[in-house]
């Protein structure tokens, strides 16, 4: 069994995945070369963990799946899945289904596929997962309720897959051509780790990214809660451990912002002032300018730590001439 990546092999003559024409970030899908005897739902056991997906391979290949569709050693058979990308400033969740999906109005899709709603815009660097989309080219006899169940098993998906399409009614003319967007197909953790080893999927490593900032962002009220309740030594305690569960991914500027600022607050109340300029450094960084410090809102020992102020408590002998944040720490 080999794998290729859409990097280094053409686009089939009938079924073009959308997303190999993202111009961020590229695919997560793959090129998976038949071998002798292997069937398509061996190939969607191995790929999906179910061998019910044979239907998703036939579909993106243009095969007949009736039965589990006859292919032969040598076959190149792609193997659709989702792909990640990374919001920009610029970035709206219409602009990213434009992008991504092929029209704006679908951009409540892809929001909801991450967790958010469609009129507030991804943060910057945000990780975005784009669902796997394929193509379905209408047969003889072809309806609606037939497609939504040989793909979901659930006829009530025919009114998704029509609002997805722009359509309505149940009937499918011989040649139509339909989108099928296909939101829980996942690659299993064990070939996406063969994929990272192979090089053949070099941004896969980015759904570790989404993961991570999800996991992140489930765990921000209760860590903000602590930091407005002062309990700083909790604070400490669980902002290192969320930028520990990171684990080399990236989390979107707006969460190391918060992680940072409450980080800093939370030195500087335990007095460990130099802690605390390397987070205010690191703050800073995520913020991409340096932050605002009123005099009114913002407590002198802060601004001493962030801005180099002095504060009516003189700071402590090893912490003396200290560099400022834009000295030693921004961008660590």
């Amino acid at each position: 069994m080999n794998r290729f990546s859409f990097s280094h092999f053409g686009f089939f003559a009938v079924a073009v995945p959308l997303l190999v024409l993202a111009p961020i970030g590229d695919a997560a899908s793959y090129v998976h070369v038949a071998g002798p005897g292997e069937s398509l739902a061996e190939i969607a056991d191995e790929a999906y963990g179910d061998p019910a997906k044979e239907a998703v391979l036939a579909g993106q290949n243009a095969l007949d799946s009736a039965g589990g569709a006859s292919i032969v050693a040598g076959m190149r058979i792609e193997v659709p899945a989702p792909t990640y990308v990374r919001a920009r400033p610029q970035d709206t969740w219409a602009t990213l289904a434009k992008t991504y999906l092929g029209d704006p109005r679908r951009a409540d899709w892809l929001a909801r596929e991450n967790h958010a709603t469609a009129w507030v815009p991804p943060t910057p660097g945000q990780e975005i997962r784009v669902f796997a989309v394929l193509n379905y080219i209408g047969k003889e006899g072809d309806d609606m309720v037939a497609i939504a169940r040989r793909y979901f098993s659930d006829a009530a998906w025919s009114w998704r897959l029509n609002g997805y399409n722009f359509r309505e009614g149940t009937k499918v003319t011989p040649g139509e051509v339909l989108l099928i967007p296909l939101p829980e197909l996942e690659l299993v953790s064990a070939v996406r780790e063969r994929e990272k080893e192979d090089g053949a999927s070099p941004k896969e490593t980015t759904a570790d990214d989404y993961r991570a900032q999800r996991r992140v962002e489930a765990e921000l009220p209760g860590f903000l809660l602590d930091a407005a309740r002062g309990r700083y030594l909790d604070v400490i305690v669980r902002g290192n451990r969320l930028l520990g569960r990171a684990q080399g991914a990236d989390l979107s500027s707006v969460q190391l912002a918060r992680i940072y600022e409450k980080l800093t607050e939370a030195y500087v109340a335990e007095g460990s002032l130099g802690q605390a300029r390397i987070a205010c450094g690191k703050w800073a960084a995520a913020l991409g300018k340096p932050p605002e410090l009123s005099v009114r809102e913002t407590s002198p020992k802060i601004r001493a730590v962030c801005l180099g102020e002095r504060t009516p408590v003189e700071l402590p002998a090893e912490d003396a001439g200290a560099p400022t944040p834009s000295a030693r720490d921004a961008g660590r």
